[in-house]
C-alpha cells in the first residue's frame, strides 16, 4: 500500500515537472528564439478603447472607406520581420482624412498589425534620433537592466533593452516581437522616415 502511494506521489512530481519544462519552452518560442523578451511586454495590455485615429477611421460602421496602402519598406528582424507601409484611408464625400504608418509584424509563428499616426510616427522618427545617441552612450556597458521605449497610444512599442554592453533593438505588437541588432536601429529610423516622408507627399499636416 506504501509503495502503491509513492508510485503516485512520484507520477505527479514528474507531471508537474514536464508542464513546467514544456511552458518553459513555450515561452522561450515566443520571446524570439531563446532571446529575453522586454520587461515591458509584461504591461496589461492597452484597453480596446484606446485606438489610432486612423484606426477609429477604418472601423466606421455604414460608410464607404476607402484604404490606400503604400510600402516603404521592411525591417528585418533575428527570426522575424516588420513590413511598413504608408496608409491613408477616406471616405467619398468626406474631406477628412487619416494618415499613418502601418506596421505588419510576421513572426515566427505569429503576425501582428499596428497602426501610428501621423504625428506619433514623427515623435517616433525623433525618439530614435535619441534611442540611437543612446544607444552609443551605453554601449560600453551599464550596471542595471535598461530599457528605452517609445509606446503608442494604442500599445505599439519600439526601443531597445540592455543588459551588461549587450543591446538589442525591438519592435513589439500585440501578438508578435521584432528583435534586431542594435547597429540595424538606423536601419529602422530610417525606414520609418520615409514612410513619414510619404505620408507628407500624400497630404499628411
Amino acid at each position: 500500500m506504501v509503495a502503491k502511494r509513492f508510485f503516485y506521489v512520484c507520477a505527479g512530481i514528474l507531471c508537474l515537472a514536464l508542464a513546467y519544462h514544456l511552458g518553459a519552452q513555450s515561452a522561450t518560442a515566443q520571446s524570439g528564439g531563446g532571446r529575453a523578451a522586454p520587461q515591458t511586454t509584461q504591461k496589461t495590455a492597452p484597453s480596446t478603447e484606446e485606438k489610432t485615429k486612423f484606426e477609429r477611421f477604418t472601423s466606421r460602421k455604414g460608410s464607404l472607406i476607402v484604404k490606400e496602402y503604400y510600402a516603404v519598406g521592411k525591417i528585418q528582424g533575428d527570426h522575424s520581420q516588420a513590413k511598413v507601409d504608408a496608409a491613408v484611408v477616406s471616405s467619398p464625400g468626406d474631406p477628412v482624412k487619416a494618415y499613418a504608418l502601418r506596421f505588419e509584424i510576421q513572426g515566427y509563428s505569429s503576425s501582428a498589425i499596428a497602426a501610428l499616426d501621423f504625428d506619433e510616427a514623427t515623435t517616433l522618427s525623433s525618439d530614435l534620433t535619441r534611442m540611437i545617441e543612446m544607444a552609443q552612450k551605453m554601449a560600453s556597458g551599464v550596471d542595471p537592466y535598461t530599457e528605452v521605449t517609445f509606446e503608442s497610444l494604442a500599445g505599439f512599442r519600439a526601443g531597445f533593452l540592455q543588459t551588461g554592453n549587450e543591446q538589442t533593438a525591438f519592435i513589439l505588437g500585440s501578438n508578435s516581437n521584432l528583435f534586431f541588432k542594435i547597429e540595424d536601429l538606423p536601419v529602422a529610423k530610417a525606414t520609418i522616415d520615409a514612410g513619414v516622408a510619404k505620408l507628407r507627399a500624400l497630404g499628411a499636416k
